[in-house]
C-alpha cells in the first residue's frame, strides 16, 4: 500500500469519525445557533416586557470554540459589573446540556431553556420563577 493512499485513508477515517462523534439534532443546533442574534426583548416575570432596537444588543455565538460574544450599546446596560446576566459586553464560555429532552444553554451559573423557530430564539431563564426570558432575532 502506497504511502499517499494510507494517508487519505486515515485522514478521511479521522474526519467520519469526527463527524460521526455528534449527533444530527446536535449537528443542526450548532449550525442554527452559529452567528450573530439581536436582542429584541427581554421579559421579566413581574415587569412589562423591554424591547430594544436591532443591533443594540448583539449576541454573536461560535459554536466550534464554544463561546458567545455580547455587544451592548445601550447607555446605562454597560460595566455594571454583573456580567452575562446584565448583557454586559464580553466574550463567555458555553456549553449546550440536554435535560428533560429540552436544549439548555448554560453560561457560568445561568441555565436558559432554548427555543428555536427559523429566525427567532428564545432562552427561558426561569420566567415561571421570576426569571427572564431573551428573545433574539436574526
Amino acid at each position: 500500500m502506497n504511502m499517499k493512499y494510507m494517508r487519505k485513508t486515515i485522514f478521511f477515517l479521522a474526519f467520519y469519525l469526527a463527524l460521526s462523534s455528534c449527533t444530527n439534532e446536535e449537528k443542526i443546533l450548532d449550525i442554527a445557533l452559529q452567528g450573530t442574534w439581536n436582542m429584541t426583548e427581554i421579559q421579566g416575570s413581574l415587569s412589562k416586557p423591554t424591547t430594544y432596537e436591532y443591533g443594540k444588543i448583539l449576541w454573536v455565538f461560535d459554536m466550534n470554540k464554544k463561546k458567545l460574544t455580547i455587544t451592548n450599546t445601550i447607555k446605562g446596560l454597560i460595566s455594571t459589573g454583573n456580567g452575562f446576566s446584565k448583557n454586559e459586553t464580553g466574550v463567555y464560555l458555553f456549553t449546550i446540556e440536554e435535560e428533560n429532552e429540552e436544549k439548555i444553554l448554560v453560561v457560568g451559573n445561568r441555565k436558559g431553556k432554548i427555543s428555536l423557530s427559523e429566525d427567532t430564539l428564545k432562552i427561558n431563564y426561569g420566567l415561571e420563577f421570576d426569571d427572564v426570558l431573551y428573545t433574539l432575532k436574526r
